[in-house]
Parts: C-alpha cells; structure tokens; sequence
C-alpha cells in the first residue's frame, strides 16, 4: 500500500486525559494519548504540529514526553514541545529535544522538567519524515506550509487547521502542591499562621520571587518541625512543603 503523508498544523480532537499516580506535590495525569500509530500514515519533515486540546488543566509542570513506536519503515525525528498559545501564535516554552523514532513497537520515555501555565497545549516538530499519526482519523491530505524548526522562546504562527489526526504523543503532568499545602494547613497550628504561611509562598512564586517562595516555605517548615508535638498531620505537611520546593527549584 502507498505511504500516505499527513500535514495537519493544528488538531482539536479531544485528547485521552487519565489519572495518574498521587504524590505528595498533586495528582499526576497524562495529557494528551499514545497508542500503535497506523501503518499508511505519517506526518511530512518540517511541520510543525499543535494538539491545541491536549491542554494544562491548571499550573504546574509537565515531568515527561511519552510516544508508542511502532515496526515503522523509516526511522522519523521528532522534537516534542509545550507550547504557549497567544494572539501572535504559538511561544514554545519547553522541549525533548531532537528524538529518532527507533521502530522497535515499544512505548518510550523522555524525562523533562517544564514549568507550565494552565491553557498550555502539547505540539510537535516533525524534523523529518514520522510514522506518529494514530489511527482512527482521516486519511486525506491536506495543504501546510513547511516552517523552520523553532527554538525555546521562539514564536510561529499558524494558518491550517484541522481535527483530522491524533498525534502519537502525552506528556504526564503535576500541579503545583501549593493549593494542597494551603489546604492542608488550614487548622493545623496556632490560627491561621501556617496557611498564611503557604498563601503567602505562593503569592511570591506567582509573582516570579522563587527566592522569596523558597525561604517563606523553608519559615514553614521550621514552624511545623517546632510545634510537631501539637500537630497532627506534621509529618505530612513538612514532607508536602518539602516537595513543593523540590517542584520550584529551590536550593537552600
């Protein structure tokens, strides 16, 4: 059978979106799908693909990049993004780097560390030929431009849309634990002091002060650690400030 080659810019087909492991910083879930990608389709080199429904529920960070390989005949490069939407286009703000499909029919893994913004959406730059389209949608071709590769920060605009494929590609995602912390503190303590305390943390982090979060969550941790005789749940609160600053990068 001919090899078909797909152009799609822009798909808005819903993604799988499932629950995923909990931890003591949120709930992980899994944006966007996986799966055996067809046989007689694949994505054109130099396309730039947008899955603008495979989007951050809330502010958090995205862990790592998943795709199924499959016994493809060409071994396509790929480079797996996040990316911004605005009235310009799309921003890209994270990425796996340049990746081979190794046509091996595995599932595989690519570690990242991407702080994201709820309404970020998954995409990808199709470098050169991919065997990543999933079956179950069209299989006519429609028309695209091909566009250089974009770097970290760069900004594109797209034109083509369409709702026609799914992208071989997820993305795990956790929340930031702040909203945990706040509402786990509430009652623990002397009044409202350690919810204060992890409100007030955030209000910084938000604010793009990261040293001030970090040293607002290091005052509630000694908080806690003192008056741990007088609180139940202590341990958990101090591991759950722990791990919020490990998520916001925090190193004293």
């Amino acid at each position: 059978m001919r090899r078909k080659i797909a152009a799609a810019l822009i798909a808005s087909a819903l993604p799988l979106v499932l629950a995923g492991s909990a931890s003591a910083a949120g709930t992980s879930t899994t944006i966007g799908q996986t799966g055996p990608p067809s046989t007689d389709l694949g994505f054109r080199a130099n396309l730039e693909f947008v899955s603008s429904a495979a989007a951050m529920p809330a502010d958090g960070f995205v862990t790592d990049f998943q795709f199924e390989s499959s016994s493809c005949p060409v071994n396509g490069t790929f480079d797996f993004q996040v990316l911004r939407p605005s009235s310009a286009g799309y921003t890209v703000i994270g990425h796996t780097g340049n990746q081979t499909d190794p046509c091996d029919s595995a599932l595989h893994n690519y570690p990242v560390n991407i702080p994201v913004q709820q309404g970020d959406v998954l995409g990808v730059y199709v470098v050169s030929i991919w065997a990543g389209i999933l079956p179950g949608g069209a299989d006519s071709q429609v028309p695209y431009a091909a566009i250089p590769q974009p770097a970290v920060g760069d900004t594109f605009a797209t034109t083509w849309t369409s709702s026609a494929y799914l992208v071989d590609e997820a993305a795990t995602f956790t929340p930031l634990g702040f909203q945990s912390l706040i509402d786990e503190s509430r009652g623990a303590g002397p009044g409202t002091s350690l919810a204060d305390k992890a409100s007030n943390a955030q209000a910084f982090y938000n604010a793009d002060d990261t040293a001030q979060a970090c040293g607002t969550l290091t005052a509630y941790i000694n908080q806690v650690t003192a008056l741990k005789p007088r609180i139940s749940n202590a341990t958990n609160l101090i591991q759950d400030a722990r791990d919020v600053r490990n998520q916001i990068g925090c190193t004293v």
